[in-house]
């Protein structure tokens, strides 16, 4: 299975700074690897994960499947919403985890928080803006959610609920 989400995925708010590409691009590649199908599965049903992929991946995507991973309008209850897409939905996700994995380490005891040193400038943790991340992933996974029970036709198993919670900077 190919990523749906790319280093080019990336952009405004979420940006990588991808100028170390031996170090940076590699890293990222194997969270969003290890990451992706997961919160695809979270998303969308476990039975979904490779159905999304074989149908994001085609070479030739209905304008349906073109809204639910690149994003647009549509309406549902009579209500007209945009979504950013499934690609862009994922990257925010994505960029969580990528920057949280940069200042944390799995200890036998647990997750423990690196602490930054004047030596090591990749501990430079922006939590504001690794929380809008997470916030706008929540935000727009649930109008993908919406976009999916408008057009039931679009996949086959049920949407599952809406398993993140949003977060903020304070840790709590």
């Amino acid at each position: 299975m190919t990523n749906l989400v790319t280093k080019d995925s990336f952009v405004g708010l979420i940006e990588v700074d991808t100028s170390d590409d031996v170090n940076v691009i590699p890293y990222l590649n194997s969270i969003i690897t290890q990451k992706e199908p997961d919160i695809i599965a979270d998303l969308f049903g476990e039975t979904e994960v490779d159905d999304i992929y074989t149908k994001m991946q085609s070479i030739s995507i209905s304008n349906l499947l073109k809204v639910f991973r690149d994003g647009g309008k549509f309406t549902y209850n009579g209500e007209t919403f945009v979504t950013k897409g499934l690609i862009f939905t994922l990257a925010n996700f994505m960029y969580y985890y990528y920057q949280n994995t940069k200042i944390t380490k799995e200890t036998p005891t647990g997750f423990m928080r690196l602490e930054s040193s004047s030596q090591d400038s990749n501990s430079v943790f922006d939590s504001v803006k690794v929380c809008n991340a997470w916030n706008t992933g929540n935000k727009e996974s649930y109008k993908l959610h919406l976009f999916v029970i408008a057009n039931p036709t679009l996949f086959q198993s049920t949407i599952q609920s809406n398993i993140h919670e949003t977060i903020n900077s304070f840790g709590i």
